[in-house]
């Protein structure tokens, strides 16, 4: 019984960690940029948050098309996928990534890069209280204003604007792709560098947005009420 109960507080505390201020203002600090900061002491952050309306469907499509490609059908976890990495992994080939938007919004928030079961089960756990508190969309917001597109560089927008001389609103689709090719490894890989893993993630992103036109679409649609 004891552990039982300790396993509910531990679940239910992700209410108490996960603010309802993500619903309405941007964070000003984050354990992703916390670590940053600590590796490049008095270095300038590139970063500056605009709402979901103010970025290209073309760009948040071509996120959820290279991270999570069924965001908008499944629940913070993609148990579809978990199953598929286990599968893969257990018939000899490397462990690939299953982390849905919302786990990777988690760690970026609230955890470190440390890799262990604990740390997964944390990662789980905030998603999902990010979900419940927040809704698909402010996840989705947060995430585009937060992950890391370069070296200290940080949002959708500083990115569009560093890379490309333009905001996230005015991208087009090849700039689009360019930005998400660079989420996985942002320091190496990304639209100044060109390197051909960011060549050949940019592609592979291409020909989901194709095949998945869903998604751009559920993108384009309005949100109900005033984006934050």
């Amino acid at each position: 019984m004891a552990s039982i109960a300790g396993a509910a507080w531990w679940w239910r505390a992700g209410d108490e960690t996960v603010s309802s201020e993500l619903g309405r203002r941007w964070p000003h600090d984050w354990a992703m940029l916390t670590s940053w900061r600590a590796e490049h002491p008095g270095s300038n952050v590139r970063h500056r948050p605009v709402p979901l309306t103010l970025v290209s469907p073309d760009l948040a499509a071509a996120v959820i098309a290279g991270e999570d490609a069924g965001f908008f059908g499944h629940g913070p976890l993609d148990f579809a996928s978990i199953r598929e990495a286990l599968s893969q992994y257990f018939d000899g080939r490397r462990l690939r990534g299953a982390s849905t938007i919302s786990q990777q919004l988690a760690k970026n928030l609230y955890l470190s890069d440390e890799r262990s079961l604990w740390r997964k089960l944390d990662e789980a756990r905030l998603a999902y209280w990010l979900e419940r508190r927040l809704g698909k969309r402010r996840v989705l917001a947060l995430y585009l204003n937060i992950i890391e597109l370069g070296d200290g560089i940080f949002g959708v927008e500083s990115a569009s604007r560093y890379y490309f001389g333009t905001s996230a609103a005015a991208l087009d689709r090849k700039q689009a792709l360019s930005l998400a090719a660079a989420i996985p490894s942002p320091r190496i890989d990304n639209p100044s560098t060109q390197t051909r893993t960011w060549e050949r993630r940019r592609d592979i992103i291409d020909e989901r947005l194709d095949a998945y036109p869903w998604i751009r679409e559920r993108v384009a649609q309005q949100p109900s009420g005033k984006s934050p």
